[in-house]
């Protein structure tokens, strides 16, 4: 995950997700409630389809409703870590398989 977030602070966007805590500014409070929610949609409803809260139906709202694709990608990567799903940290797009079982650029 750390791939995927470097870009956060790099260019000082911190705030755009709730950050620092102790922030008193408004929208970077509402911010933080945004990234609180979709994380909480992300473990709770992952996008594999397999509810790991609650009866299993899916949510009437989803995170890609109310957070820009940039964000969501750091939080999807968060709410990976946090289910233990093992995955690439390099930001990258997936590569496709061959037949054979070897990776193709």
């Amino acid at each position: 995950m750390q791939a995927r977030a470097a870009w956060v602070a790099k260019y000082r966007e911190e705030a755009r997700f709730g950050l620092p805590l102790n922030a008193s500014d408004p929208l970077t409070a509402l911010q933080r409630a945004e990234c609180v929610l979709a994380l909480h949609l992300l473990v709770s409803h992952p996008p594999d389809g397999v509810a790991h809260v609650g009866d299993g139906s899916s949510p009437p709202l989803r995170p890609s409703d109310f957070i820009e694709p940039d964000r969501l990608e750091v939080l999807a990567g968060a709410a990976a870590s946090l289910l233990g799903v093992p995955g690439d940290d390099s930001g990258a797009p997936p590569r496709e398989a061959s037949a054979e079982g070897a990776t193709v650029d």
